[in-house]
């Protein structure tokens, strides 16, 4: 179990830090 949650946390983290850096990213242009 503990490695489905990781598989399954993973990809939404990257997915939050990559939402967060294209969001400060259009702020600053």
């Amino acid at each position: 179990m503990k490695k489905i949650t990781v598989q399954k946390t993973e990809p939404v983290k990257l997915t939050s830090v990559a939402n967060t850096m294209y969001d400060c990213t259009c702020m600053e242009a």
